[in-house]
Formats: structure tokens, C-alpha cells, sequence
């Protein structure tokens, strides 16, 4: 049977992988396959799977378990190798006091898939996961449809860009001062991710004289993804974006270094659920 070598923990597996990526200068998020959550589907059901699970994944296309493509008589090609991903389910507390109210927890169930490129089953799902992606909408009304549903206000002007919390406005220069269109929107949803804090019930933490405190920078990392997140459902992303977003998580790299293992899993679902809030999408992608 061909599988990894054993079964991780999922939190720190989660952490490793993706933290082994940026030390290495590759920016997982802004990569084709996980910005575009069609190209990562279950061969079962044609869902997408979540933003964590398409940055373990290598390659778009759809993905099942060994007992799955053994059930539909399929087999795993000699030499294939599959990848632990993990799917979260709520398990109810055990009360000490019968009054208590019910209280859940997510437990990250690991399974270990294989991309069906990998099996002798045909894909089911190819027309959702091959080809170009056209854009999907207008950036500019993306932005201007979710502030006028929040009540967010922008201000496009000044030489810095941010987002004040206590007045509930955000602030990008104006288009003509950056080197390129798309410079300026990943700047732009940058800064309106940060807005969905306040709406998500996520901490923003401090930065004084230049130092950051871990909930500053998990904040930050919520926004980088976010924002390459609609870059690539827009088809704005480009190699450029990356290489920006690259430096500017390597600037904070200690920090992130720091993280617990859970809290990188729970970056990446924030950052899934702010970019839900930004395109009014209702669904949150648990696969």
C-alpha cells in the first residue's frame, strides 16, 4: 500500500510543511492550485478542499483515499507517494455540570490522498479543475460592494497605506503611484482584509517602534493570504505579487517561527473566512 511513512500529528505537520515553503523563499499561497479552490477537489464529491488542505497538496486535480479508489476498483500506481491532509470535526464537550450549555471542539481528522493522475481511474471532475481561469469580476467593485454592505470607509490618498479599527476606514494611495495595477489592488485587499477583522472577531495586537507582538503578526499573515486569495480568484496575481509577498513574510519570519502549530491552521481558516465575507460567499470549505 502506498502511503507515507507514518501518521503525523496534524498541527505540527501543518506547520512544518508549510513553514519549510517560506524558509525557503515560496510563498505557498500565492501558488495557482490554492489561490483557485477548483483545482483541489475531492474525486468523491467534486468539493474543494480547504485553503490549509490545497497548500499541503502539489498539483491541482482531484484527490481520494486508497480505500476510496480500492472501493471503486481502482489501484494506486507502483511508486505513487500520497499526502496527509485533515479535515475538522466538531466534537461536543463532555459537560461535569448537566446544566452546562453544549460547547464543541474541532478535532483535525488526518487522511492520507492520492492525486487519481496517480491511479488508473479517470478524473470525474476535469472541466472544473483544467484550463484558465477568466476573472471573475471587476476588482475595484469587489471592494466597492463589500464596503457598501459593511459600512467600511475607504480613502484613496495619502503615501501609506492601513486600516484604522476604531474609525472602522481604510486608506490606499492612489492607482498612479504604483509601479503596476495589480501592485495597487494586492495593496487594496490587503488593507480590506485587515477590515474583516473587527467583523470576524479577530484580534489585531500592537505595533510599537517596530515591534510587533504575536497577535500583530498573525493579523498580518491573515491579511498577505487573504489578499493573494483575491488576487487569484480575480486572475490579478502575478510573479511579482509573490516575490513582494515573499519579502514581506521573511521580514517577520521570527515571529512566525514562534507560532504554535495550531495557530498557522487557524490563520489559514481566518483568512478563508475574510476572503468569504469579501466575495459574500456564505459557504466555509471544510473538506
Amino acid at each position: 500500500m502506498a502511503t507515507p511513512e507514518s501518521r503525523p500529528k496534524p498541527a505540527e505537520d501543518i506547520f512544518a510543511r508549510i513553514s519549510d515553503e517560506l524558509a525557503k523563499g515560496t510563498v505557498p499561497w500565492h501558488k495557482p492550485w490554492v489561490v483557485r479552490p477548483e483545482c483541489i477537489l475531492s474525486y468523491d464529491r467534486g468539493k474543494p478542499y480547504s485553503l490549509r488542505n490545497r497548500m499541503l497538496l502539489s498539483f491541482a486535480g482531484e484527490y481520494a483515499t486508497f480505500n476510496q479508489i480500492k472501493k471503486l476498483g481502482g489501484s494506486v500506481n507502483k511508486g505513487a507517494k500520497g499526502k496527509w491532509v485533515y479535515f475538522s470535526k466538531e466534537v461536543k464537550r463532555k459537560k461535569e455540570d448537566p446544566d452546562e450549555k453544549d460547547s464543541f471542539y474541532h478535532l483535525l481528522k488526518a487522511y492520507c490522498v492520492f492525486n487519481i493522475r496517480d491511479t488508473n481511474l479517470e478524473p470525474k471532475w476535469p472541466e472544473k479543475w483544467s484550463g484558465e481561469k477568466a476573472p471573475d469580476c471587476n476588482a475595484m467593485q469587489v471592494v466597492r460592494d463589500y464596503c457598501e454592505r459593511t459600512g467600511v470607509v475607504i480613502h484613496e490618498a495619502g503615501a501609506s497605506a492601513f486600516y484604522s479599527p476604531s474609525s472602522d476606514e481604510l486608506q490606499v494611495p492612489n492607482i498612479n503611484t504604483f509601479e503596476s495595477e495589480v501592485e495597487f489592488y494586492s495593496t487594496l485587499f490587503h488593507e480590506v482584509a485587515h477590515s474583516t477583522g473587527k467583523r470576524l472577531g479577530r484580534q489585531y495586537g500592537v505595533n510599537m517602534l517596530g515591534m510587533a507582538d504575536d497577535k500583530y503578526c498573525r493579523e498580518e499573515l491573515v491579511a498577505e493570504i487573504t489578499a493573494a486569495l483575491c488576487l487569484g480568484h480575480l486572475g490579478l496575481d502575478t510573479e511579482d505579487t509573490m516575490i513582494n509577498s515573499a519579502a514581506y513574510i521573511s521580514s517577520w519570519q521570527k515571529n512566525l517561527s514562534q507560532m504554535k502549530p495550531t495557530e498557522f491552521g487557524d490563520a489559514c481558516y481566518q483568512a478563508q473566512r475574510s476572503f468569504n465575507l469579501i466575495f459574500n460567499i456564505n459557504e466555509t470549505n471544510k473538506e
